[in-house]
Protein backbone atom coordinates (compact mmCIF):
# COMPACT_ATOMS: atom_id res chain seq x y z
CA UNK A 1 0.00 0.00 0.00
CA UNK A 2 1.64 3.47 -1.14
CA UNK A 3 4.81 1.57 -1.79
CA UNK A 4 5.16 0.19 1.78
CA UNK A 5 4.76 -3.40 3.33
CA UNK A 6 2.92 -4.13 6.76
CA UNK A 7 3.41 -6.47 9.24
CA UNK A 8 1.11 -7.25 12.20
CA UNK A 9 0.75 -9.51 15.05
CA UNK A 10 2.92 -12.19 15.84
CA UNK A 11 4.08 -13.87 19.12
CA UNK A 12 7.09 -13.47 21.47
CA UNK A 13 9.92 -15.92 23.15
CA UNK A 14 7.00 -16.82 25.82
CA UNK A 15 4.50 -17.62 22.81
CA UNK A 16 2.00 -14.85 24.11
CA UNK A 17 0.32 -12.86 21.06
CA UNK A 18 0.98 -9.55 20.13
CA UNK A 19 -0.64 -6.23 18.73
CA UNK A 20 1.85 -4.62 17.18
CA UNK A 21 1.87 -3.75 13.64
CA UNK A 22 5.17 -1.74 11.67
CA UNK A 23 5.18 -0.63 8.15
CA UNK A 24 8.55 -0.42 6.01
CA UNK A 25 8.93 2.28 3.45
CA UNK A 26 11.81 2.15 1.20
CA UNK A 27 12.56 6.21 0.78
CA UNK A 28 15.71 7.27 -1.17
CA UNK A 29 17.20 3.60 -1.38
CA UNK A 30 17.10 4.01 2.57
CA UNK A 31 14.50 1.22 4.27
CA UNK A 32 12.76 2.61 7.22
CA UNK A 33 11.32 0.61 9.87
CA UNK A 34 8.06 2.57 11.87
CA UNK A 35 5.89 1.30 14.28
CA UNK A 36 2.24 1.97 14.28
CA UNK A 37 -0.51 1.98 16.80
CA UNK A 38 -1.12 -0.69 18.87
CA UNK A 39 -4.11 -3.04 17.26
CA UNK A 40 -7.23 -3.79 18.80
CA UNK A 41 -6.49 -7.42 19.49
CA UNK A 42 -3.38 -9.41 19.83
CA UNK A 43 -3.28 -12.15 17.36
CA UNK A 44 -0.69 -14.08 15.77
CA UNK A 45 -1.18 -16.98 12.14
CA UNK A 46 -3.02 -13.98 10.97
CA UNK A 47 -3.75 -13.06 7.44
CA UNK A 48 -3.50 -9.40 6.18
CA UNK A 49 -4.71 -7.19 2.89
CA UNK A 50 -4.47 -3.83 1.36
CA UNK A 51 -7.60 -2.29 -0.53
CA UNK A 52 -9.11 0.82 -0.88
CA UNK A 53 -6.19 2.90 0.57
CA UNK A 54 -6.03 0.69 3.97
CA UNK A 55 -4.80 -2.52 5.39
CA UNK A 56 -7.27 -5.05 6.71
CA UNK A 57 -5.81 -7.88 9.57
CA UNK A 58 -8.28 -10.83 10.04
CA UNK A 59 -8.13 -14.33 11.85
CA UNK A 60 -5.57 -15.39 13.16
CA UNK A 61 -5.01 -17.03 16.74
CA UNK A 62 -5.29 -15.48 20.18
CA UNK A 63 -2.61 -16.23 23.06
CA UNK A 64 -4.43 -19.51 24.12
CA UNK A 65 -4.18 -21.05 20.56
CA UNK A 66 -8.09 -20.34 20.28
CA UNK A 67 -9.12 -18.54 16.72
CA UNK A 68 -9.90 -15.66 16.56
CA UNK A 69 -13.08 -14.45 13.95
CA UNK A 70 -11.72 -10.73 14.60
CA UNK A 71 -11.39 -8.39 11.88
CA UNK A 72 -9.58 -4.79 12.06
CA UNK A 73 -8.77 -2.23 9.49
CA UNK A 74 -5.77 0.34 9.36
CA UNK A 75 -6.29 3.92 8.04
CA UNK A 76 -2.87 4.99 7.21
CA UNK A 77 -4.08 8.71 6.48
CA UNK A 78 -5.53 8.49 10.04
CA UNK A 79 -3.24 6.70 11.58
CA UNK A 80 -6.25 4.70 13.36
CA UNK A 81 -7.58 1.32 13.53
CA UNK A 82 -11.07 0.33 13.36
Amino acid sequence: LGGALYVAGGADEGYRCLNVAERLSVVGGETIWGALPAMPTARASCAGAAAAGAVFVAGGVATTWTPLDAFERFDPAADAWT
